[in-house]
């Protein structure tokens, strides 16, 4: 999931997952989670139960970002047909807490998270998790194609967007191995030098004993690109080959 500091305060979102088996996909998701943890020591401050299944279909709380006195919490909401649409909520921090929820339902800001509807632009089903950031006087969402290799970034003027300038950016070289599955791409814009992006992403084994022979799959990987590809038309040159380890 993820979260943000301020004052000292650690605020992250964590989901609630069921078991319901032994297998591989044996599971559910349930609910979403706000925690305040202390900066010094990472101890619980407290911990509040957001949304439920039965409240929402949407698993907000795997993009944040801060903007004109809200922050803007975003969530994929997984579909019958294996794709996934974009949704977005914000608050505002009052006594270092986040407070006075509201849902956007492709036009309007509403309390009632059942109204939430996917954001418009984005023509790809996203990936569980994926990332929102500002650069400059853009925000960038960079997203997986959910279960292909491809990752994208589109951009937007507001943080609901419409969203738009859909690009390219990276074919995973590990989705070419029939044996594994990539996802979950995301942007780390805290590091790096300026005009630079750190994206990170997850390698599995589609056969679970595979893992107990090589554990050296399921590490995470990293790639570099540069922020001037997002903005460049028409697509950039797609970066491919070795990631970093």
């Amino acid at each position: 999931m993820h979260g943000f500091v301020k004052n000292n305060i650690v605020h992250v979102f964590m989901s609630t997952i069921v078991q319901t088996g032994k297998g591989t996909w044996d599971f559910y998701w349930h609910s979403i989670m706000y925690y305040r943890l202390n900066l010094l020591d990472l101890s619980v401050i407290d911990k509040q139960e957001l949304l439920t299944e039965k409240q929402t279909e949407a698993h907000f709380g795997f993009g944040v970002t801060e903007h004109e006195g809200f922050y803007y919490v975003y969530g994929s909401n997984p579909q019958k047909d294996f794709t996934a649409i974009l949704h977005v909520a914000r608050a505002r921090l009052r006594d270092d807490k986040l407070q006075d929820w509201e849902y956007f339902d492709g036009n309007n800001w509403f309390y009632d998270p059942k109204g939430s509807k996917a954001l418009q632009g984005i023509d790809i089903p996203i990936s569980e998790q994926f990332s929102v950031f500002r650069y400059d006087d853009k925000f960038i969402l960079l997203t997986q194609d959910r279960f292909k290799p491809e990752v994208y970034t589109f951009t937007a003027d507001t943080p609901e967007g419409p969203w738009s300038d859909k690009k390219l950016i990276y074919t995973i070289p590990e989705g070419k191995d029939s044996t594994l599955f990539v996802y979950n791409a995301m942007a780390h814009p805290q590091y790096g030098p300026e005009g630079k992006l750190l994206v990170s992403y997850c390698v599995n084994a589609k056969n679970t004993p595979d893992l107990y022979k090589n554990a050296s799959i399921y590490k995470p990987r990293f790639f570099w690109i540069s922020l001037d590809t997002v903005f460049r038309s028409p697509d950039p040159p797609v970066a491919s080959g070795k990631p970093l380890r």
